[in-house]
């Protein structure tokens, strides 16, 4: 071990006294690799960490989704983006979307501390399998409420037509 270490220090002396260059360039890239290291850990994240509530196929009880979502510039788009993806439905096969895969978000955008929300008329049409409409409201107001604490009310609107607005999300957390 003596010998081992006899070794690296007698070539670590040799690489000093003879090879500053190599010294030069050996530290400089060391401090690239920190510095790297450092601006990718200080950097915000590409992506945002989002909730998915939906429904059980067998229980009905509510479940659990996160994905992350691509950051956006404004809120506004960002609500945009969690109501396209929550439109989408679920990615486990064993848990049941909150609308049929024909609705479509028309606008949402945030006003002070108010979301408004406009969906399609697809969204009041209910199949045999779908839940129903005020538990699918209920999850889709909780999806919101979890993923956006700034907001304190949203409003819905069906083609344009407001069918559910006001509740805030103190009321909310209560149910």
């Amino acid at each position: 071990m003596n010998r081992i270490f006899r070794f690296l220090r007698n070539t670590g002396e040799k690489i000093r006294l003879t090879h500053p260059l190599i010294q030069i360039v050996a530290f400089c890239a060391f401090a690239a690799l920190l510095s790297a290291a450092f601006i990718h850990a200080a950097a915000p994240p590409r992506a945002i960490r989002s909730v998915f509530y939906y429904p059980d196929t067998l229980t009905k009880k509510t479940r659990i989704e996160a994905r992350h979502l691509p950051r956006q510039k404004t809120a506004d788009d960002r609500l945009v983006r969690y109501v396209e993806e929550l439109l989408l439905g679920p990615i486990e096969e064993d848990r049941d979307p909150l609308f049929s895969g024909r609705v479509s978000l028309k606008s949402a955008f945030i006003r002070g501390r108010d979301a408004y929300i406009d969906l399609s008329a697809e969204a009041l049409e209910r199949g045999e399998k779908e839940i129903p409409w005020p538990d699918a409201r209920d999850l889709f107001l909780k999806n919101v409420f979890t993923n956006f604490a700034k907001i304190a009310r949203i409003y819905i609107y069906i083609d344009g037509v407001e069918v559910y607005g006001g509740t805030s999300a103190n009321a909310e957390s209560k149910k």
